[in-house]
């Protein structure tokens, strides 16, 4: 808590990101909801606030909160790379949305993700799971 403290005094955002983190590990998820609906107020125009907002909505399965996030961190910067990840990891976990989640994923895989992006590793997991959700099990194991 002391160096998220001290994260927040150097970036506000990052800070609201750290905070969310630790409670997120403690399974306090309303209060890491709570942290990113503040980064999100302090910043609305800020892609990566409604993406982090969605991330912590995601980690409490508020399926139709988190996409919305999603969706908006897209609607302020369409090449805000992460978002889509997060809509293919959103439709493999909820079950629906799938085939726009297929889409997301597929365009994220065409990506080179850097510093605390995802992995492409976990792009061709969430695409596997997407694939296994839509019948199509050899594809599925192929990613």
């Amino acid at each position: 808590m002391e160096q998220a403290e001290e994260i927040t005094k150097r970036d506000t955002l990052d800070g609201h990101r750290a905070y969310a983190h630790i409670y997120t590990l403690q399974n306090k998820l309303d209060l890491a909801v709570k942290e990113m609906v503040e980064a999100v107020r302090q910043d609305p125009s800020s892609a990566k606030a409604h993406y982090l907002l969605g991330n912590a909505l995601l980690a409490r399965q508020d399926w139709k909160g988190s996409l919305r996030e999603y969706e908006t961190a897209l609607s302020l910067d369409a090449a805000y790379m992460p978002a889509y990840f997060r809509i293919g990891q959103h439709a493999a976990q909820s079950e629906s949305n799938i085939a726009h989640g297929e889409e997301a994923i597929r365009k994220y895989l065409g990506y080179r993700p850097t510093g605390d992006e995802p992995g492409l590793a976990s792009a061709w997991y969430w695409l596997g799971m997407i694939q296994e959700r839509q019948g199509k099990k050899g594809d599925a194991r192929q990613s």
